[in-house]
């Protein structure tokens, strides 16, 4: 039997756990999944928990490699669409779907998860901050409420996308910045 790359038994394993759950990811499994030996995971990886900790390096890491930049040039609803277009982009991603999934499932569970989930949540809600901190027109109390409120709508969404829903961040801030109005 062929020698899958690291990054192909990475996929398999997130995939399993994404959409089958942690209990189906064992060394057999996912040997049988990809059509190789166990040796050929046993290569990179000893153990199950072993996989699972590079599962979150690597998904983490996807995620950031998509870029959270912030571009603050123009008014605040301005930024908060654009910011929306960019997050339906970065979420859109299978690979990132996928470890989301594994993140939202496990974070009350594993420590591992629960950690990126908690640095997802943070990032996100930060940039909330900054980009209600940017509409002029709002003191700081309301933008506070407002960023609170839309990261809050923002992590919904994020469980929606996971679970195969096709709405779009934009349409939400769209909703939400009519409703401030």
């Amino acid at each position: 039997m062929k020698l899958s790359s690291i990054d192909d038994i990475r996929l398999s394993a997130l995939d399993i756990v994404a959409y089958e759950g942690i209990d189906k990811l064992t060394i057999s499994y996912l040997s049988s999944s990809l059509s190789i030996a166990k040796a050929s995971i046993y290569h990179y990886y000893r153990s199950k928990d072993e996989i699972l900790d590079d599962l979150f390096l690597f998904g983490h890491k996807r995620l950031m490699e998509k870029g959270f930049r912030l571009s603050l040039e123009k008014r605040g609803s301005e930024i908060l669409l654009m910011q929306c277009r960019k997050w339906d982009e970065i979420f859109s991603d299978a690979t990132i779907r996928a470890y989301l999934r594994v993140l939202f499932s496990l974070h009350l569970v594993d420590d591992r998860a629960g950690e990126r989930y908690g640095s997802l949540f943070l990032m996100l809600k930060s940039q909330c901050d900054i980009i209600f901190s940017s509409f002029s027109e709002m003191k700081e109390r309301r933008a506070q409420l407002s960023s609170l409120l839309f990261s809050s709508l923002l992590f919904r969404r994020i469980d929606m996308i996971i679970d195969g829903d096709e709405g779009s961040f934009e349409e939400d801030a769209l909703s939400f910045l009519q409703a401030l109005t």
